[in-house]
């Protein structure tokens, strides 16, 4: 974003400060078996399943993860993909192998993403990426599209494939299927990624640049 920004305002270059989204508390905490077991049942959530979100939103690009099924092997093809964000929805709808929540709460959106298997992100465009950032601090491997916003923010903590492959895609859900090596350093990774994206220091960041530009204005 800050570099689409300096494309389309040259003068400001440089001066353009990009300040992180922070990340809630609560996908940081480890949830009890019982709390796991609670969201498996309300939902109808199978014991594996791969999780994404955005809903069907054309640039979501859930249609990329529907084609990448052909690439997969028989015994993981027909794995169960649940979708958050679909907010038009009053009851889960599943079709294809696809399952689509309506809204839940935000203190059960940790718990769905603690018990999947997979975070898949094929999004086309993004801003921060922030469902990443979620994965990574409840722990989920994450297998999301190359794009310059995810590279800047994720590099070390995810599997990367164009947004545009299916079969690369599915190439990086084996990979991550089958070493559980790759998983924990990926885990690893991602959970240090995320603990550097705190609201403290979001908001600390924040009011640096307002007190620079107050200064800055009364010393002009």
């Amino acid at each position: 974003v800050k570099k689409q920004l300096e494309v389309l305002y040259p003068e400001y270059k440089g001066e353009i400060i990009t300040i992180p989204n922070g990340i809630e508390e609560s996908f940081f905490q480890q949830p009890t078996l019982s709390e796991i077991q609670y969201i498996r049942m309300k939902y109808k959530l199978p014991d594996t399943f791969w999780l994404t979100s955005g809903g069907q939103k054309p640039h979501k690009n859930l249609a990329l993860l529907k084609k990448m099924r052909r690439f997969l092997p028989p015994e993981t093809a027909p794995t169960l993909i649940v979708v958050l964000g679909n907010y038009g929805l009053k009851n889960p709808v599943e079709e294809e192998n696809f399952l689509y929540l309506p809204y839940i709460s935000d203190n059960e959106i940790p718990l769905v993403y603690r018990a999947a298997e997979l975070f898949l992100f094929p999004s086309k465009a993004e801003g921060f990426g922030l469902p990443i950032l979620e994965a990574f601090a409840c722990g989920v491997p994450v297998i999301c599209s190359d794009i310059e916003v995810h590279r800047e923010n994720y590099a070390g903590g995810a599997l990367f494939f164009s947004p545009e492959n299916a079969r690369e895609a599915a190439q990086q859900v084996k990979k991550a299927l089958h070493s559980m090596s790759l998983k924990n350093r990926l885990t690893s990774r991602a959970l240090s990624i995320a603990q550097r994206h705190s609201w403290k220091e979001t908001s600390e960041t924040f009011m640096g640049v307002l007190q620079k530009a107050y200064e800055n204005r009364h010393h002009n």
